[in-house]
């Protein structure tokens, strides 16, 4: 089941560490827990009026996504993590630490060169909601698709901040492997009679880090991955667009060819292989069509 898109206001982020979801009473997380499921992504956006005087959010991350997280559905406290007061806002009127009820992830990304959320496609003036200030609110439709993408082209992946209880560990590992994070779930149902295309993308020249994937257009889904990606860092690169059939097909081909660079894959990134070429790629499909045409022969 392809994961739900949420987002939540926060006051700032830590591009160091991957921190759970924190909220400011049991019942704003609950409704967070009511409202999604295992392996949901929820974004952070850098609020732009805190409605607290004392708050400092730097002016050139406010309105901005700034980190994302792929959630469980395991509370604990905060004091858990090892999380307190940095701040002086970061206590309440009576004294307290404002949130000390967390949300674990399994995943955590900081999103780089953030874009202002009101400049994804598919914000409209009807996307703000007022309970997105103290819990989670689901989008849907075009956002939800750019949300993704800019996860995959702008995350970078964080090392996680464990609860200390040794078993909550043991699930965290177990949930990543449950729901791998993978770029291609559709929001509009695929074209049955269409040409699919298997394509490789690598990370500028010469880097062997490549993305695998399908697509009707390569060229139109590598100019996706670039879309928030600054002039001055290394851009995706279409190395190979090999056209295999329908939908159905790519999916498999795909399928085959992360089971055969298996060892190359990253953990936070299925769609993302490190160590491969060009060469690599051309090869195996190359021997699937072999294989294809020999059965068809009988």
């Amino acid at each position: 089941m392809a994961p739900d898109i949420f987002y939540t206001y926060v006051w700032g982020t830590d591009p160091m560490a991957g921190r759970p979801v924190i909220f400011t009473s049991k019942a704003n997380r609950t409704l967070a827990l009511r409202s999604s499921k295992e392996g949901d992504l929820v974004i952070g956006v850098a609020s732009t009026n805190p409605g607290n005087p004392d708050v400092i959010i730097p002016e050139d991350i406010k309105g901005r996504v700034v980190v994302a997280w792929q959630i469980s559905h395991i509370s604990a406290d905060t004091t858990s993590y090892g999380i307190g007061v940095a701040n002086s806002w970061d206590l309440d009127e009576a004294g307290q630490y404002r949130w000390p009820y967390a949300m674990h992830a399994f995943r955590v990304w900081f999103i780089e060169n953030a874009p202002r959320f009101k400049d994804l496609p598919g914000y409209t003036n009807q996307t703000h909601s007022q309970r997105a200030i103290t819990s989670i609110q689901r989008v849907e439709g075009e956002l939800s698709g750019s949300i993704r993408d800019l996860i995959h082209s702008n995350g970078k992946p964080l090392e996680i901040i464990m609860p200390s209880n040794m078993t909550l560990r043991a699930r965290m590992k177990l949930l990543a492997q449950k729901h791998p994070f993978a770029r291609n779930q559709y929001t509009v149902t695929p074209d049955p009679d269409a040409l699919y295309f298997i394509y490789a993308a690598e990370l500028g020249k010469g880097s062997n880090i490549f993305k695998i994937g399908h697509a009707q257009n390569g060229y139109a889904r590598v100019q996706e991955f670039n879309k928030y990606r600054l002039r001055r860092e290394a851009q995706w690169e279409l190395r190979v667009n090999q056209p295999i059939g329908s939908v159905e097909e790519a999916i498999e081909v795909e399928k085959h060819l992360g089971t055969v660079f298996a060892n190359c894959r990253t953990e936070d990134n299925q769609e993302i292989f490190v160590g491969l070429k060009e060469g690599d790629v051309l090869s195996h499909l190359s021997k699937l069509s072999i294989k294809a045409k020999t059965a068809s022969l009988g």
